[in-house]
This record gives C-alpha cells, sequence and structure tokens, in this order.
C-alpha cells in the first residue's frame, strides 16, 4: 500500500456541520480547527472553535545544541 504521508486524526460525525479553518499553535503543541453548523429551520449558521491538544512535539537540532 502506497501512503503520501497523511495520516487521518478526526472525523466530523454530524452531517449539518463541516471544518472551516484549521491551524496550528506555534509551538505545535495544539490545534484549532473552525466548525460551522447549519440550523434544521433556517438559513442561519452557527459556529463553533475546537482546540486539539496532545499533539507530542520532538526537538530540533537547534533546540537540542
Amino acid at each position: 500500500m502506497l501512503s503520501d504521508g497523511c495520516v487521518r486524526f478526526a472525523s466530523l460525525r454530524d452531517t449539518s456541520a463541516e471544518p472551516s479553518g484549521f491551524i496550528f499553535l506555534g509551538s505545535g503543541e495544539a490545534a484549532f480547527v473552525n466548525l460551522q453548523h447549519r440550523d434544521v429551520d433556517a438559513a442561519h449558521h452557527r459556529g463553533s472553535l475546537m482546540m486539539i491538544s496532545g499533539f507530542k512535539v520532538r526537538a530540533t537540532d537547534r533546540e537540542r545544541n
């Protein structure tokens, strides 16, 4: 099996929601993703900001020296 290096680490089960934007903190230890939710009875949108943490960050050669 060939891989392009992508790894799925999260999924969204709410079919009325979609992710919109993803960004890591500069330290790489946490990331944020915006989630947009459609209201069932209206054309309005509501959103959530979710923080994902627990990423293990390896020290770079520069930090080790």
